[in-house]
């Protein structure tokens, strides 16, 4: 069985990121092959996050390598800076429209984030928390979430702990999610969770960019929250994800994992 070899987004501290995490994971347990690390100039194939912006940096040294193997790409995404025009790459799936615009794909190539992808490699849990309050690892100690925080029925949780599918199961055991994090959305919306952006804190990386990339893909409208607010009160505004729309974006996205 030969194995894949994956290039992924890891923080040169060491610190761990829920997002960034999944790929080889999810991968791995999709086609049933080992998965490993590879930097972009020799990997076979990028997936989840936001790392089309710098892998297309890596145009010359994949044309000149030989013997020449495209970068396959399924579900990556970019933070708005890509343009047409990489030949490098074998696109089967980027996350959003944005993206597949920015790279000047065809309409038909397969919109979505394999995080969606989530409830087929893990157990629905039990419900355990009214409110997942998921803060970017960069917005950890704003006092929104704090102040959040300290509500009835609210957990905070903590993505930079070193299990992602723990993280995704304690996710799913949520009747409600707000967060900060693209992927602390996505998973709520991959298990039917209603769920509320918050956008606090510094900006992040790519601005909201990657967030309306992949709100495209789900027909959402992106409607955010800026400060702190009374949790019960906003479980009639929490977007409910359209679970039939989820589900067909999942089936393509099966049908477009490179084996």
């Amino acid at each position: 069985m030969r194995e894949i070899k994956l290039n992924w987004w890891r923080e040169l501290s060491g610190q761990n990121n829920f997002g960034d995490d999944l790929p080889p994971i999810l991968i791995e347990r999709l086609t049933g092959k080992k998965v490993t690390f590879s930097k972009l100039k020799k990997c076979d194939m990028i997936s989840t996050g936001s790392i089309l912006d710098l892998a297309v940096k890596f145009t010359k040294e994949r044309i000149l390598r030989r013997p020449f193997h495209r970068t396959l790409v399924w579900g990556s995404g970019s933070f708005g800076t890509v343009k047409p025009g990489y030949h490098h790459l074998k696109v089967s799936a980027v996350r959003g429209p944005l993206t597949r615009q920015a790279l000047g794909l065809s309409d038909n190539v397969t919109v979505g984030d394999p995080a969606l992808l989530l409830p087929r490699i893990i157990d629905r849990p039990h419900k355990k928390y009214r409110w997942g309050i998921i803060p970017h690892i960069a917005h950890q100690s704003d006092p929104v979430v704090a102040d959040m925080a300290l509500q009835p029925g609210s957990r905070v949780i903590d993505l930079a702990r070193s299990e992602p599918l723990e993280i995704a199961e304690e996710i799913a055991s949520c009747d409600f999610v707000i967060s900060s994090s693209l992927h602390g959305l996505i998973t709520a919306d991959a298990f039917g969770i209603p769920n509320l952006w918050m956008q606090i804190g510094k900006p992040l990386v790519g601005g909201q960019w990657k967030f309306r990339d992949y709100f495209e893909s789900i027909n959402r409208t992106g409607n955010s929250v800026q400060s702190s607010v009374f949790l019960k009160q906003y479980e009639e505004k929490a977007e409910r994800p359209d679970n039939r729309l989820i589900e067909k974006i999942s089936d393509k996205l099966i049908t477009t994992l490179p084996r």
